[in-house]
């Protein structure tokens, strides 16, 4: 049926795409972001979830799980990129975004033009940030300019742990506001703020994104995690996801989303791991 005919298509493109470069990334040598994320795009991997009327391929699930297992069959810091990036990166827009942002984000999400990250987890708190006795570090204060006399957010904090962070085109962010928790949308063509490495200066910007350099893991070598820092970046009021005060809400409803995903991830690398143990034990003397 379709989903065997899908499930195959995936097995076909990471046997001949992914694992051939598998040492290049894991070493560094090839950018997982560059390598690869086009052709993906092109098998519908990084649109997986998204309506066809914004350019994605809207799987049902059980050929979205299939092609979560087969990505992190093939390696855990492609599997990494595709699930956070069609997952926590692109979910929160399609769930709860406004006509104007799905139109903004959701074509260039699922074309691999851009790739989507997640910024929730902070110094002192991971994913129970989220919790009511929680209160995030990274804040996002309503002002109103007084030119034009246009509100907007400004936005200050670090956030921890951003997978995709080193190469993400926009970031999905908690901050606390007077209200409460809530999620912005901050993206690389924000009006004069500018997105450097950390160490790197920011003339001219009236805000910042500063991406730290990646954390050397003892594994997922290949998948960029790093430390993000706002520093007056100023958010118009366009950019806020759903209502003020929803970030728990929002941030909740997403992350059970990925558990299936976690699932069929674990069940790929099983099976990565059973077939390379079968012809070791095929093979040996």
């Amino acid at each position: 049926d379709d989903t065997q005919m899908m499930s195959a298509m995936f097995e076909e493109f990471v046997r001949g795409t992914v694992i051939p470069r598998e040492e290049g990334i894991e070493r560094g040598t090839e950018r997982i972001e560059d390598a690869i994320r086009r052709q993906a795009a092109e098998v519908g991997l990084l649109g997986m979830a998204v309506p066809e009327e914004y350019g994605g391929t809207n799987l049902p699930k059980i050929a979205k799980t299939l092609a979560d297992m087969w990505a992190w069959y093939a390696n855990g810091s492609f599997g990494s990129l595709i699930r956070v990036h069609g997952g926590v990166g692109t979910l929160p827009i399609l769930n709860f975004g406004t006509d104007e942002q799905k139109q903004r984000y959701l074509r260039n999400l699922a074309s691999g033009e851009w790739i989507g990250a997640y910024a929730l987890t902070e110094a002192g708190a991971g994913s129970d940030s989220l919790s009511r006795t929680t209160s995030l570090k990274t804040t996002a204060v309503l002002k109103t300019d007084p030119v034009t006399g246009e509100d907007y957010w400004l936005l200050n904090g670090e956030k921890r742990f951003v997978t995709n962070g080193r190469f993400a085109d926009v970031l999905t962010v908690f901050a606390q506001t007077a209200d409460g928790r809530s999620v912005f949308l901050v993206d690389k063509e924000l009006p004069g703020v500018v997105f450097v490495r950390k160490g790197e200066a920011a003339r001219g910007a009236r805000g910042t994104v500063i991406i730290s350099s990646d954390y050397h893991k003892p594994g997922l070598k290949g998948s960029s995690t790093c430390d993000v820092t706002f520093e007056d970046v100023r958010i118009p009021t366009s950019r806020l996801l759903g209502q003020v005060g929803e970030g728990a809400k929002i941030g909740m409803a997403i992350l059970n989303h990925g558990r299936t995903a976690v699932a069929a991830g674990s069940l790929g690398g099983g099976l990565c791991a059973f077939e390379l143990a079968l012809q070791y034990a095929q093979e040996r003397r």
